[in-house]
């Protein structure tokens, strides 16, 4: 993203770049030299405990697609830009990819796509991409829901007997030595 705001002098809006807690001190330090060569166009922050403050007042969200991060776009309903890693893991590839053919946010796919110039493309359209509600399929949002009735079907069966294993010889405590160095009187 801050490739996009180097390459495109005239994108809208501001940014607020928000680094994850892993990202190590060397890149992160790069990371804040370009961004102070944007001043007025990209802030940087490092952490914040209550990030969903600054998201629900966002007029879109360009993020990784993690869970978390996914349902909070959703919840907020604010347009997305999804920009999944692949590895370790595809798991944010495959939730950013089913999102977009859902109509619930855009996604940059493979390295070719991510050039700053397809990125800058992509942040300027963002304002103009649909809120992720008009295009949320029924239930979605529905987990606690459907746990919840889950719960119930369970409950209203028949009781499962519960078998508890053979007892052992009683606990008997041994007053010869002190326990982790607690004295006995």
């Amino acid at each position: 993203m801050i490739s996009a705001y180097e390459a495109d002098p005239g994108l809208p809006l501001p940014a607020i770049v928000a680094f994850g807690p892993f990202l190590d001190p060397e890149t992160r330090a790069g990371f804040l030299a370009r961004v102070a060569r944007q001043p007025g166009r990209l802030t940087a922050i490092t952490f914040d405990s209550e990030i969903e403050h600054l998201m629900s007042r966002a007029a879109g969200i360009v993020a990784m697609g993690g869970y978390n991060t996914f349902c909070e776009i959703l919840s907020f309903d604010r347009r997305a830009l999804l920009v999944p890693r692949t590895e370790p893991r595809r798991e944010q590839e495959i939730r950013a990819v089913a999102a977009e053919a859902l109509g619930l946010a855009r996604m940059l796919h493979a390295d070719a796509e991510r050039e700053p110039a397809r990125m800058a493309a992509a942040l300027r359209a963002l304002p103009d991409q649909p809120e992720p509600s008009l295009s949320l399929p029924p239930g979605l949002l529905d987990g606690l829901g459907g746990v919840v009735e889950r719960l119930r079907a369970i409950l209203a069966t028949e009781p499962v007997p519960l078998t508890l294993p053979a007892q052992g010889p009683p606990f008997v405590e041994s007053r010869a030595e002190p326990a982790l160095g607690c004295a006995h009187p």
